[in-house]
């Protein structure tokens, strides 16, 4: 039984729908439920840009508590990563034959360029599903470099092409 004093808030996570909020309002009968977000939790929502709330959203691929099911849901994924700064995540989820030799030295490069970018912005421009096992996405990512912070400094935006395997060796079968 849930039980609280005034909203309780319950996160549903569907892999493949990607809903995630539902607030209940316990503060008597007949009242309307709110469906926004309060200003605090405003402040927690996904970087990855599907407006939902971050723990019913990458947090559980973030904490390994759920496969990834599908290739833009790695890319948003791993895009939130850069933008938490979620380093295990990122190397992680990088195909072998694209890590660096030396991880400790990819680590922390990878650590020092996410201490000083401010990740602002994602878009999924386009999905191409390839031959099996590859899919290639199109997307738009903004990003500002820290030290250009504050009135009048604007984000880069670039756009990528990205190509994502799933590897059906691997048990459960895992995108990179």
């Amino acid at each position: 039984m849930l039980e609280c004093r005034r909203w309780c808030t319950a996160f549903v996570v569907d892999p493949l729908q990607r809903r995630s909020l539902i607030q209940i309002q316990a503060g008597g009968f007949g009242g309307a439920p709110k469906t926004k977000l309060r200003k605090k939790e405003q402040s927690n929502t996904c970087p990855c840009g599907s407006g939902f709330h971050y723990a019913g959203c990458c947090k559980p691929y973030h904490d390994g508590l759920q496969v990834v099911p599908t290739a833009e849901a790695l890319l948003r994924a791993r895009f939130s990563a850069f933008a938490r700064k979620q380093v295990d995540f990122i190397i992680g989820t990088t195909y072998i034959t694209n890590r660096q030799d030396d991880e400790k030295k990819w680590r922390t490069k990878l650590a020092k360029g996410l201490d000083s970018t401010r990740f602002t912005s994602l878009r999924i421009v386009e999905e191409m599903k390839d031959d099996h096992p590859f899919t290639s996405i199109v997307f738009e990512a903004g990003m500002q470099p820290l030290s250009q912070r504050g009135q009048g400094a604007k984000a880069i935006v670039f756009t990528e092409k990205a190509k994502f395997i799933l590897d059906e060796d691997l048990e459960p079968p895992t995108w990179f």
